[in-house]
C-alpha cells in the first residue's frame, strides 16, 4: 500500500528549489553544487555491470555506493542528483512497487528499469534502488560490505 509523505516532513536541510532534474558527472567524493542532499546524504548513479545503478555518495569513501549481487560497490565515477525548481515527493511503500516513479537506471538488460528509493535504517536515511522487478529497496548502509532490502521504503516522484 503507497501512502504519501511531504519532503517537508523529513527535510531538515535548507529547502532547494529545483526546476529540472539533472544527473551531472562527478568523480572522487565531490558533490557539485545544488546536488540533492538529505539527511547529509546524496543520490548518486554509476554504471556497474552493463547497468546503471542509484545508490548514495559517501565522501569518506570517495565515490557511490551501491548495492550489486548482494555486496557493496563503490564506483569513484558518477553521476549526482541535481534537481532545481521542481516538486520532490516521496510516497511510501510497503512490499513489491507497484507504481514507478523518477527512473534513475536499469539493469544490465537496459528493460528493467530502476528507480530512487530511500529508507530509514539503523537511525539514518539511505539512498537506493527499487525496480517492479524487485522484492524490496536494496541499499547499502554505512560500515556494511554487503546489500541489504528492505520491503517497507519511499520513491521519489516528481510533481508536474
Amino acid at each position: 500500500m503507497a501512502e504519501f509523505s511531504s519532503e517537508k516532513e523529513h527535510q531538515t536541510e535548507k529547502n532547494q528549489s529545483i526546476k529540472s532534474i539533472q544527473w551531472v558527472t562527478s568523480q572522487n567524493g565531490k558533490i557539485p553544487e545544488k546536488a540533492y542532499i538529505f539527511h547529509g546524504k546524496v543520490i548518486g548513479r554509476g554504471v556497474y555491470n552493463h547497468g546503471v545503478h542509484i545508490g548514495y555518495i559517501d565522501t569518506s569513501e570517495g565515490g557511490l555506493i551501491i548495492g550489486w549481487a548482494g555486496c557493496k560497490v563503490l564506483l569513484h565515477k558518477y553521476q549526482v542528483l541535481v534537481a532545481e525548481n521542481v516538486e520532490l515527493m516521496w510516497i511510501k511503500i510497503s512490499g513489491r512497487l507497484q507504481i514507478t516513479g523518477v527512473k534513475a537506471g536499469s539493469e544490465n538488460d537496459r528493460f528493467r528499469h530502476l528507480y530512487i528509493a530511500r529508507v530509514y535504517f539503523g537511525d539514518q536515511w539511505y539512498f537506493g534502488k527499487i525496480g517492479l522487478h524487485l522484492f524490496g529497496a536494496h541499499f547499502v548502509p554505512k560500515g556494511s560490505n554487503h546489500e541489504h532490502v528492505l520491503k517497507d521504503y519511499e520513491v521519489l516522484y516528481k510533481i508536474l
